[in-house]
């Protein structure tokens, strides 16, 4: 292999190897020194398309090295995660780049030493393991109940199990130690307000996710009572365990201890404002009976 040079386009019906099956593949292929460069690469995968150029295999290595350089669009992400774990816990179309190195064909034994970079973005997704929103609620209606100042439509308890669906998961990730890490907190779209997290998602599944839900004030309206509400309150969140089976600690006593400053600041606001107008009052009064003598 080392001594031997090519050079052509080459089109494949189905490409298989371990658990990637791709189909209608079409490349520009040349071999030099050993190493298999595709270039102009497409081909059909998990329900959508991948695309690129600058994927490298090394031949000639008893364990070959590569490099993979891709587009993705429009995978079926429940695919994609059924495929290497056997289990579908995620749902939704992705989109993104890969820019990722490793060595080998097996997945458990190269899935530790992956390094690169990815950027991906995943619309109508859903999480059918938890119900992301109804814990972060439940936990904040304990916390606001607590303090009496839970709201006559603040019933959500905070169900275990349920399904997380999302508008849209975007952000960017450095491939090492066998996860996908955050390079900047990234964005998930829930109904129940934005979460904003960061941390790390394993490539084996486990979870080490931190950040907050930004809960606006119409859904706090529903669960919060005799309290000024805020436009937006930050409800710290913490997502361990698996993506089959996450743990979701909520830290409403933080959020509800905001709430409270909220409301003393707005009493203490409107004491102030009481007291000027007594003053002014007071003052225009002396000012009239003067005028009048």
């Amino acid at each position: 292999i080392q001594a031997t040079a090519a050079h052509g386009t080459v089109a494949i019906q189905t490409v298989k190897s371990g658990k990637l099956v791709l189909t209608n593949v079409e490349a520009k292929a040349t071999l030099a020194n050993g190493t298999l460069t595709l270039g102009d690469l497409t081909a059909d995968a998990f329900g959508g398309r991948v695309s690129g150029s600058g994927t490298r295999v090394s031949l000639a290595e008893k364990v070959p090295t590569w490099k993979l350089a891709a587009k993705l669009q429009g995978l079926d992400l429940d695919q994609v995660v059924t495929a290497y774990s056997g289990r579908s816990a995620v749902g939704g179309k992705l989109n993104g780049t890969l820019d990722v190195a490793g060595a080998g064909t097996d997945w458990a034994k190269m899935r530790d030493g992956l390094t690169g970079l990815v950027a991906l973005a995943v619309k109508n997704g859903e999480l059918r393991t938890t119900d992301l929103g109804d814990q972060v609620l439940g936990g904040l209606s304990k916390g606001l109940s607590a303090l009496g100042k839970g709201g006559a439509a603040g019933k959500v308890a905070g169900a275990e199990g349920g399904k997380t669906t999302f508008r849209d998961l975007s952000g960017e990730f450095q491939v090492k130690d066998g996860a996908l890490v955050a390079q900047k907190p990234f964005v998930v779209g829930l109904p129940q307000g934005d979460a904003v997290l960061g941390g790390k998602i394993g490539l084996d599944g486990k979870l080490g996710l931190e950040g907050n839900v930004d809960v606006p004030r119409k859904t706090l309206a529903g669960i919060a009572s005799g309290l000024p509400l805020p436009e937006k309150l930050e409800v710290p969140i913490g997502i361990g365990g698996t993506l089959e089976a996450p743990s979701v600690s909520v830290r409403a006593d933080q959020a509800v201890s905001s709430l409270a400053k909220g409301q003393a600041k707005a009493l203490g606001d409107e004491a102030r404002k009481r007291a000027e107008q007594e003053g002014k009052n007071a003052a225009e009064g002396l000012l009239k009976q003067l005028k009048l003598r």
